[in-house]
């Protein structure tokens, strides 16, 4: 399990950013260190991930939750192709904190938590991120296809927003039933 989040991170985010995250409804959003530790989300995000606002502070962790969830609660459905570029751009990311023990931390169970993580992170790769197309899965309403934009927020240095703008009418459609039926949105929470 990583680090829990440091209790100033959601506290460091201007008065303005939920705001803004609120606005975008129905793209999902949320705003995510330098750790990949999310510190505040949307409605929308939070129906396409229920396991976000339903895990514990500690374990809300982009990363941790990709590389750790079992295949039936994975959301992520192009792990094969997305799960090395999410570790060659979290390492790009290490390299500004390798002598922070969270840092150290983190790496140091999800190499013991995930054998995937592991054999990634022994390959050295480092890749900037950027736009990507992401598709996820969900129980109630099937793939969702997005692309991905992240904004830094200046005024919480290493914090960025991630915007996740649908694909198509099919993936607007379903994130509206996603966020109109929150039982259904919670079909992906569950315990093993």
């Amino acid at each position: 399990m990583p680090d829990p989040v440091a209790p100033d991170d959601a506290e460091a985010l201007p008065c303005t950013v939920q705001p803004i995250l609120d606005g975008l409804d129905p793209m999902p959003a949320a705003v995510t260190n330098a750790r990949s530790d999310i510190i505040a989300w949307n409605r929308a995000y939070a129906a396409i991930f229920p396991q976000i606002p339903a895990a514990d502070p500690c374990e809300r962790n982009s990363l941790w939750m990709t590389f750790t969830l079992p295949p039936c609660c994975n959301p992520v459905l192009n792990f094969e192709e997305e799960a090395p570029l999410y570790v060659a751009v979290f390492r790009y990311r290490y390299s500004r904190h390798m002598d922070e023990p969270g840092w150290k931390n983190i790496v140091r169970r999800l190499t013991a938590a995930s054998p995937e993580f592991a054999r990634l992170w022994t390959s050295h790769d480092v890749a900037l991120p950027g736009a990507r197309v992401k598709a996820f899965r969900h129980p109630a309403v099937g793939e969702i296809r997005t692309r991905t934009t992240n904004l830094d927020v200046t005024a919480a240095p290493g914090s960025r927003m991630v915007v996740y703008t649908p694909l198509g009418a099919v993936d607007r459609d379903r994130i509206a039933r996603l966020i109109d039926d929150p039982a259904a949105a919670a079909l992906a929470v569950h315990r093993h």
